[in-house]
């Protein structure tokens, strides 16, 4: 992997790209993260097309990268931000220009199926990318704060537990989880778990996770199955090589299984043979309130007290 590259933090007034790489988007959609990134303060040069879609793609792929090459090489163009996930990044990778990217380090953001073409660009460029909200997804406080403590602030950020004003004695189901104890440092990469591991074998993902650290989430998975995808990175020596592990939220996982684990349960099972902290429960995933993370940024993972930050800034 290349020299990590950071991007140039954003600023009132930047103009910034619309992209759709993955699944297309409803006209509603748009409109909503038109108006949700200009509420930020920004210019949206928008790149979705409308009744020009691929199937239940957003465009073919090579419109779309075209589309993606033309963002960066624009150089009123200071950040790429998804409208969408759902699927298709994959399909892209083989046609990318890195070079072009390289030269032309801008933030791009996204989760889910975006996560293909945060770790590849990452992975191929060293440029540091950051999975955060689709811009058409509802942002509540916690997320906007958190991207715009990350992105414009510049900050080096801590995520930790924020718990909600609430005279209850019940412990909040949102605490976060330590499954392992322990701390690490290292190279924050991860995203979406289905994603990740149909990469593996591939150009995209790093060949040594030695020096990671991998946080993970997904949503509408059967227990069995995440448990298939989990137990694949571990035959692929993933999960015996990295530093740290983080779980974010696994929201409407479940299944009709007779005697099937819990998400917990599971978790809990993939952490016990291994040797490194594990934290689960994070604020990342198929939800309104997430954190923005940094692919590619040195991280210090820590547990009791449970958090993660960042050991220098994200963006210059």
């Amino acid at each position: 992997m290349s020299q990590v590259i950071l991007p140039q933090r954003l600023l009132p007034g930047d103009q910034v790209a619309l992209i759709a790489p993955a699944f297309k988007a409803t006209e509603e959609q748009v409109n909503k993260a038109i108006a949700r990134l200009e509420a930020l303060g920004l210019r949206v040069f928008n790149t979705v097309a409308h009744g020009n879609n691929d199937g239940y793609f957003a465009s073919s792929a090579r419109e779309t990268v075209d589309k993606l090459h033309e963002s960066f090489a624009n150089p009123q163009i200071k950040a790429l931000i998804s409208v969408r996930g759902g699927y298709g990044c994959a399909r892209i990778l083989p046609l990318m220009d890195w070079a072009l990217i390289k030269a032309n380090p801008k933030i791009v953001m996204g989760f889910s199926d975006i996560t293909a073409l945060l770790v590849a660009i990452q992975q191929q460029t060293g440029l540091v990318t950051f999975h955060g909200p689709g811009a058409s997804m509802p942002w509540p406080q916690l997320t906007r704060n958190s991207l715009q403590q990350l992105l414009f602030s510049g900050e080096a950020a801590r995520y930790a537990y924020q718990p909600q004003k609430t005279d209850d004695i019940i412990i909040s189901a949102d605490e976060i989880q330590c499954l392992r104890s322990g701390s690490a440092t290292g190279e924050l990469i991860g995203g979406n778990l289905s994603v990740i591991t149909s990469l593996i074998g591939s150009p995209y993902l790093p060949t040594d996770w030695s020096n990671k650290i991998l946080f993970l989430e997904d949503v509408h998975e059967e227990v069995y199955r995440l448990d298939r995808m989990f137990m694949q990175l571990k035959l692929a020596n993933i999960l015996p090589q990295i530093k740290g592990l983080i779980f974010g939220r696994f929201n409407d996982c479940t299944t009709k299984i007779p005697n099937s684990f819990s998400v917990i349960q599971l978790l809990t099972r993939v952490s016990q043979d291994l040797t490194i902290p594990v934290l689960a429960n994070m604020t990342f995933g198929h939800q309104p309130e997430m954190f923005t993370l940094p692919i590619g940024a040195p991280v210090h993972l820590q547990t009791n007290p449970s958090f993660l930050e960042l050991l220098s800034p994200a963006v210059c």
